[in-house]
């Protein structure tokens, strides 16, 4: 009898954390980062085609593996340092 409302509680604990954690969830505005699909290298592309190829990757998915941008120009995605950064703070 213990046992069985221990359980309850914590089943009610459980609910009331995952429809809290749901609702946040649905109130945030997602907005897309970017305005196309960024290119991937080549090498990797290729990659994934294999992975499609041997099936790996279900072929539901294929096409767009296929269709994805690709480049041989790396991108530069380290972040731009902040205004106020200077030389002097970065030496120790």
């Amino acid at each position: 009898m213990v046992e069985s409302i221990n359980e309850d509680r914590a089943n009610e604990e459980d609910n009331r954390m995952t429809a809290s954690f749901d609702l946040q969830i649905e109130e945030l505005p997602l907005n897309p980062a970017y305005n196309k699909t960024l290119p991937i290298f080549l090498a990797t592309n290729s990659d994934l085609l294999e992975l499609c190829k041997k099936l790996v990757i279900r072929g539901e998915y294929h096409a767009w593996y296929a269709n994805l941008p690709c480049s041989n120009t790396p991108r530069d995605n380290a972040p731009e340092p902040a205004a106020d950064d200077t030389d002097e703070e970065q030496t120790v």
